[in-house]
Parts: C-alpha cells; sequence; structure tokens
C-alpha cells in the first residue's frame, strides 16, 4: 500500500511483521487489522483489532463476511461498528 494511500485511508489491513509501522498508524487515529499467527508480537498487541490466524485461511472468510455485510443497510452498519 503506498504512503498516500495509508495516510487518506480509515482502516490498514496489516500483515507485515513490523510493530513500529502499527504502532505510528495507530497513533495517526488510523484502525489497523493486524494478521498474525503470534499472539505476543508486537504487531498483533498494538493494532485495533488482531486476528491470530494463517492469512492464507484468515482471508477468504474475511471476504465473505465483509460481501455478506456489503448488503446490509447503512444503519445496520454503523450499529454493529
Amino acid at each position: 500500500m503506498a504512503c498516500c494511500q495509508i495516510i487518506a485511508s480509515t482502516i490498514s489491513p496489516h500483515s507485515l511483521k513490523d510493530g513500529d509501522r502499527c504502532e505510528a498508524l495507530v497513533a495517526m487515529g488510523k484502525k489497523v487489522i493486524a494478521i498474525d499467527l503470534n499472539f505476543l508480537s508486537r504487531t498483533a498487541r498494538k493494532a485495533t483489532m488482531s486476528i491470530v490466524d494463517n492469512i492464507l485461511r484468515t482471508l477468504p472468510i474475511l471476504t465473505e463476511k465483509a460481501r455478506r455485510l456489503s448488503e446490509l443497510p447503512r444503519a445496520d452498519l454503523e450499529r454493529i461498528v
């Protein structure tokens, strides 16, 4: 993800093993979703939401959930968040 895209985004999916970058994004007010096998890593601990699993198993599940949620009215989505 290019630098300007990260700055402009609200949510940043984050699978890199980079605790410094994760911490900086959270400090900027970004919501960081970390996918990490190690729940004790700095990335997993600093992220807004950590998913402790393998990225190859996680992404298809997240994609399907996002498709289902995209069909809901905005008011319902705002209540979820």
